[in-house]
């Protein structure tokens, strides 16, 4: 900035430097690192949320669909236990499974044992 100045009739020319004395340069830094801070929460806080949605979302998503893997499943085996189709006697039960797995054994009779033999 140059200025003129009227001293005794005579033209001078001041040239005037700038001056940064009148920044607060400390209050600058420290609004800096605050509005820093905050940035990062402010980011976190949003991922955070994200994450978050997402996860719900993914476990809204695995419950429905495996319930649908599952229903027939399930279906078949409360129809066995209100004694529908698949119900067996037990000792047709055994005599199923001592025939696949026993190889050679003899197969279970039906009858129960008498007390005293």
């Amino acid at each position: 900035m140059t200025t003129t100045t009227h001293n005794d009739h005579s033209h001078q020319t001041v040239t005037e430097k700038p001056s940064y004395d009148d920044v607060n340069t400390s209050a600058i830094f420290l609004v800096g690192i605050i509005s820093s801070i905050v940035t990062i929460l402010i980011i976190s806080v949003v991922q955070g949320l994200c994450y978050h949605w997402q996860s719900s979302v993914t476990a809204e998503q695995n419950k429905k669909y495996s319930s649908i893997l599952v229903k027939p499943i399930i279906d078949g085996q409360k129809k066995v236990l209100e004694g529908g189709d698949g119900v067996l006697p037990i000792t047709e039960a055994m005599n199923r499974v001592v025939a696949k797995y026993g190889k050679g054994q003899p197969s279970i009779s039906s009858e129960t044992p008498k007390s005293g033999q």
